[in-house]
C-alpha cells in the first residue's frame, strides 16, 4: 500500500514526457508548441480524472457498506462522482469544440468518455442512492 502511495501521480509524468519527447515539443515553435501541449496537458488531465475515479470507486463503496450517518462524508463522496461524471464530459466537449471532428480526436476525448460512462457503473450509482437514502 505504501508503495502504491510513493509511484501515485507518476504514470501521467511519463505520459506527458512520452508524448513530449513522441511529438518533438522542444523543436516547436512557440506558437506551435503551445498548441500541442494544450493536446498533450489535455491527455494528461484525462489521465489524473480516471485515477481520481480508481481511488474514489472503494471509497463509495465502503461508504454505501458502512452504513455512516455522516451528512459531510455523503455530501464529499456525492460531489466528488458529480464531478467526475460531469468534468471528464465538459472538456470533450470544449475541445471538440475546437477542432473538427475526426478519428484522432475521437481517441483523444475517448478517455474522458470513459471516464465519465464508468461514473454511471450500476454499483456506484447503487451507492450513490444508498448514501442519499441513508442520510
Amino acid at each position: 500500500m505504501n508503495d502504491n502511495a510513493v509511484h501515485r501521480g507518476m504514470t501521467e509524468g511519463i505520459t506527458l514526457l512520452i508524448l513530449a519527447v513522441q511529438t518533438g515539443l522542444i523543436e516547436l515553435q512557440v506558437i506551435h508548441r503551445a498548441f500541442l501541449l494544450s493536446i498533450i496537458l489535455f491527455v494528461v488531465v484525462a489521465s489524473i480524472l480516471q485515477s481520481m475515479l480508481e481511488i474514489a470507486d472503494p471509497i463509495v463503496l465502503a461508504l454505501g457498506a458502512s452504513r455512516d450517518k455522516s451528512l459531510w462524508k455523503h455530501f464529499r463522496a456525492v460531489s466528488l462522482c458529480l464531478f467526475l461524471l460531469v468534468f471528464p464530459a465538459y472538456m470533450a466537449y470544449m475541445i471538440c469544440q475546437f477542432f473538427r471532428m475526426d478519428f484522432w480526436l475521437l481517441i483523444i476525448i475517448s478517455s474522458s468518455i470513459l471516464t465519465s460512462l464508468q461514473v454511471h457503473k450500476p454499483h456506484t450509482v447503487i451507492q450513490m442512492n444508498s448514501c442519499y437514502h441513508s442520510a
